[in-house]
Parts: structure tokens; C-alpha cells; sequence
């Protein structure tokens, strides 16, 4: 293959975790236009479909969280999938699941139908961001261009960049719309069509894949066999190669040992402890804190640019876009171990400067610190966990370890969804005669203070220092 079917290859398959991102913000910035918040309009702008749904708060919170329901039910299903498509066949189902899913949100009619469609992207996306990682570091490693074989590690954090790409293009979709209070009317429906445009594109993409690429990917795959590399330089590990144990891009065995199923990988001597870290790591990606300063940034910000309270959340997402470069340079010089400790660190001290500006009442220092947590997330903890499971799990139990770290990870996603302001307010009291103001606001990132600080402990201690489960 050329070094430029080799990149479009890597562009389409990251397509997959695009929608990931996309429908993570597609709802936030029109949300007005959505739920009726604002001034109606009696002329329909799409089919005579109402301009918006009338969604209650509660209904609203149930439309964004069944999105992490349907990425459960994805994560779940993909060994199932890969094993019946290969990944690549699965990557062509993430676009067709989301093109259907993206014509319901369009085209509803009513909250239910919204629901389904969140439900439908959300399982798109779950089995998107489970098939990526380990299908980027396949086509690097078995890649006959230096350009791409000597950099494992950066190909995969193009996962992340694709995740992070989605969030921007979800809130400048919002913006574009919905206008800069996203209150049009009916405008919404434009938005949540854009993720069916690009499904489009890579549905149409996945044609020429299956006629051009795939049998060179098979033949490459076969050759050179799977290769588990090094961590990066620095860290505690030597993995040998995997000898082509199976071929992830296909879902065949080139020694015809068969997958490893689910329910053996916890009983499994070998694979438990690199099984129950990767967890661990992916379970502290969701619980460091970063949703709540995502939360609290539009609001803090806005006393300081209360004429721009859209555009500041954007300006958060392209940092967090922005941020996520330098690990692209940094993680095949410094090591994912590295990086990591750097990053897990930076987020804990950047969260206590959050938390005593919010109790403090220092606007400037909360939003600085916000904006730094932010950044230290992106350039570790944002992306490396991704690349922990091809690199750490043998190939043939690939799919399913990835199946259960995922979930591990949309199931922390969800309680942090719905447990975040019972524990704000929990830890904090009402100011009285300001009902929408309390004191303490800051001593919920307290709480993940403590959890990055035992994080940081486990990753030094046991990342790449456990017995690898390749080399059982």
C-alpha cells in the first residue's frame, strides 16, 4: 500500500470515533433551540416537523445520558461483532448504525424518538471507540512506511485527536445553527444531521475499502505479524513480538488459536491483572474530574466574558484539542508511563487551585486553573489509556479486553452523568437568600484530588510492572 492509502485508511477508520465526540456536544450548545427554552416560531423549517420538543430538564438529561446507555451496549456487543465482521467490516457498521441514528434525531418528531436516536449514535460510538485504538496500532505496526511503523504511539493518539475534532465540530455546528445564544428555533435538526453527513462519507468510504484495501491489510497483517511494543524509552517493560497471533483487521487467527472469549478473561491468571488495570486507568479517565470542570467552565468564565459564554466553551474544546498535539511528539520519546505520571500530577494540582478559587470566590484562578486541568488531561490521561490494551493484551483476547475496559469506562461516564451535583451539593450548603448560590462549591474536587493522587500511586507502581500478560 502507499503511504497515502495508508493515510486515508487512518482517516476513515478514525471517522468512527469522531461521532464519539460529535454527539458528546451536539446537544450542548442548542440546547435552547431544542428544548423550547426560548421564543417559538410558528413556521417549521424541516417537513413540518415542530421546531422544538418541549423537553423537560429531566427529559433533556435522559436524551444526553441514554447516549452513554447505547455506548455501553456497543462496547459489550464488539468482540460478538468482530468476531462475525473482522474490524473492519465493524467500522463500516458504526457508520451505517449512526447514519440511521442521525436520519431519527433529524426527523424526530417527538422526545422519544430524540431518545432512540441518542441511544442508536451511542451504540455507534461504543463500538467505535473499542475498535480504533487496536486498529490504528495493527495498520502502523504492520505498515511497510518507516513514517508510520517508528510511530506507533503517536498513529494512536489519533484516536483522542479524532474524539476531540468531534467535541469542536459539535460545538461549532451548535454555534453555526443555533446562533451565538443557541436559541434558533428549529435549528437543532441541522445539527444532529451533521454526524449523518460524515456517516455518509464513510459509509460511501467503506466501499472503496472493502474492494482496494482490505485483502493488502490481511496480507500485511499475515507477513509481519502483530508486534507489541515498548512502552516508549523509560519504561519498565520488554515484550517480545506477538507473532502474528490474529489478525484484528479481519478477525481471523493467523495460528487459528481462537478469541479469547468475555467471560474467560477475568478467570484468566495471565490476562486478570493487565485486564483489571486497564480498567482502573480507563475508570480514573472519567472520574478525574475533567466533566465537572467542563461543567463549571461556561459559568465561571462567563462573569469574566459574560457577552461570550458560547464561544468560551468552544475555546475550552479547542483546548482540549489543542493540547492533545504535544502527545503526539512526546509519547514515543518520553514513554506512555511518563506522560502519564506527568499528566495524572498536573490535573491533581490543577484541581486543588480549582477548588480554592470556587471557595475563595477568585474567578481569574478558577478559570485559569479549569482551563490547565484541561490541558493536562489532553496530553496524558486523555489519550493514553486508549493505547494500553493493544499493547498490553494479547492479540486473540484484544477484542474482549477492550469490551470490558470500555464498559468499565462508559459505566463510570454514566455515574459521574448522574451522581456529579447530588455530590456538589452534598459537600457544600445553600447561601441564604441565593438559592442558585452555594458555599463550598470547590470541595467536590477535593474528591478528585484524592482519586488522581491514588491513581498516580497505581500507575507507578503496577503500569508495565505487572507480569505481561503476552508474554504468558
Amino acid at each position: 500500500m502507499s503511504l497515502s492509502q495508508e493515510l486515508t485508511l487512518l482517516g476513515w477508520v478514525c471517522l468512527s470515533v469522531w461521532y464519539y465526540g460529535y454527539h458528546i456536544s451536539e446537544l450542548n450548545f442548542p440546547q435552547p433551540s431544542l428544548t423550547c427554552s426560548s421564543a417559538t416560531s410558528t413556521s417549521s423549517i424541516l417537513l413540518g416537523l415542530p421546531n422544538c420538543l418541549d423537553l423537560t430538564s429531566a427529559l433533556y438529561s435522559l436524551a444526553t445520558a441514554v447516549f452513554t446507555v447505547g455506548g455501553l451496549v456497543g462496547s459489550l456487543f464488539s468482540a460478538m461483532i468482530i468476531k462475525q465482521t473482522g474490524m473492519l467490516g465493524a467500522i463500516k457498521l458504526t457508520g451505517w448504525v449512526n447514519l440511521l441514528a442521525s436520519v431519527a434525531m433529524t426527523l424526530a418528531p417527538h422526545w422519544t424518538v430524540l431518545v432512540v436516536g441518542r441511544f442508536g449514535g451511542g451504540i455507534a460510538s461504543g463500538l467505535g471507540i473499542t475498535l480504533v485504538p487496536p486498529l490504528l496500532s495493527t495498520i502502523a505496526k504492520t505498515s511497510h512506511h518507516k513514517m508510520l511503523s517508528s510511530h506507533s504511539g503517536a498513529i494512536g493518539i489519533l484516536n483522542q485527536v479524532g474524539i476531540t475534532v468531534g467535541i469542536v465540530c459539535g460545538q461549532a455546528a451548535g454555534l453555526v445553527a443555533t446562533g451565538v445564544k443557541g436559541d434558533k428555533q428549529g435549528a437543532w435538526r441541522w445539527v444532529v444531521l451533521v454526524s449523518g453527513a460524515a456517516a455518509v462519507v464513510q459509509v460511501v468510504g467503506g466501499m472503496w475499502v472493502a474492494n482496494d484495501v482490505v485483502d493488502k491489510r490481511q496480507h500485511d497483517v499475515v507477513d509481519n505479524g502483530l508486534i507489541a511494543e515498548a512502552g516508549g524509552e523509560g519504561d519498565d517493560i520488554d515484550q517480545p513480538a506477538n507473532d502474528g497471533e490474529t489478525s484484528p483487521l479481519v478477525g481471523k487467527s493467523a495460528k487459528g488459536e481462537p478469541p479469547v472469549p468475555v467471560a474467560s478473561l477475568l478467570s484468566s491468571p495471565p490476562l486478570r491483572p493487565q485486564v483489571l488495570l486497564i480498567c482502573g486507568i480507563l475508570a480514573v479517565q472519567q472520574l478525574s474530574g475533567i466533566n465537572a470542570c467542563l461543567f463549571y467552565s461556561s459559568s465561571i468564565l462567563q462573569s469574566l466574558l459574560p457577552a461570550s459564554a458560547g464561544l468560551i466553551s468552544i475555546g475550552i474544546s479547542v483546548v482540549n484539542l489543542v493540547m492533545t498535539f504535544p502527545s503526539i511528539v512526546l509519547i514515543d520519546r518520553v514513554g506512555r508511563k511518563s506522560l502519564l505520571l506527568v499528566s495524572i500530577a498536573s490535573m491533581a494540582i490543577c484541581s486543588f487551585f480549582v477548588g480554592f478559587g470556587l471557595n475563595n470566590g477568585h474567578p481569574l484562578v478558577t478559570g485559569i486553573f479549569i482551563v490547565l486541568v484541561v490541558a493536562s488531561f489532553a496530553i496524558g490521561l486523555g489519550c493514553i489509556p486508549f493505547l494500553l490494551v493493544p499493547e498490553m493484551i494479547p492479540a486473540n483476547a484484544i477484542p474482549a479486553a477492550q469490551a470490558v475496559a470500555l464498559s468499565c469506562s462508559w459505566i463510570t461516564n454514566f455515574i459521574v452523568a448522574i451522581g456529579f451535583l447530588p455530590l456538589r451539593d452534598a459537600l457544600s450548603t445553600p447561601v441564604d437568600g441565593h438559592p442558585h448560590k452555594r458555599e463550598g462549591e470547590g470541595n467536590v474536587f477535593g474528591v478528585f484530588v484524592a482519586i488522581l493522587i491514588v491513581a498516580w500511586l497505581c500507575v507507578y507502581r503496577w503500569l508495565y510492572r505487572v507480569p505481561s500478560a503476552v508474554d504468558k
